[in-house]
């Protein structure tokens, strides 16, 4: 795999990409990695194929229950604090 230095549009390097030897499965076909990251494809296929919002989904699927050294972690909702000062 050829690497560039940056993959951006501005320094973008072309026969890098044809040369790219990782492709990205999607549902369009294979994409070159570099193209796939740099050049916009991942937010184009992401877009086309999205089905719900974060908040859609936790809406009308509720979340997921988050683990942590095998203990459950309760989901509650955050606290609106207010900005305490010297009491006097």
């Amino acid at each position: 795999m050829a690497g560039m230095w940056f993959q951006d549009l501005f320094g973008y390097d072309l026969s890098a990409e044809r040369m790219d030897a990782t492709p990205v499965a999607t549902v369009e076909g294979e994409i070159a990695f570099s193209a796939y990251n740099a050049a916009g494809w991942r937010q184009i296929v992401e877009h086309r194929h999205q089905t719900a919002s974060l908040a859609e989904w936790h809406q009308r699927n509720g979340r997921h229950p988050i683990y942590s050294h095998g203990r459950l972690i309760p989901l509650t909702p955050a606290k609106e604090t207010t900005p305490s000062g010297p009491t006097a």
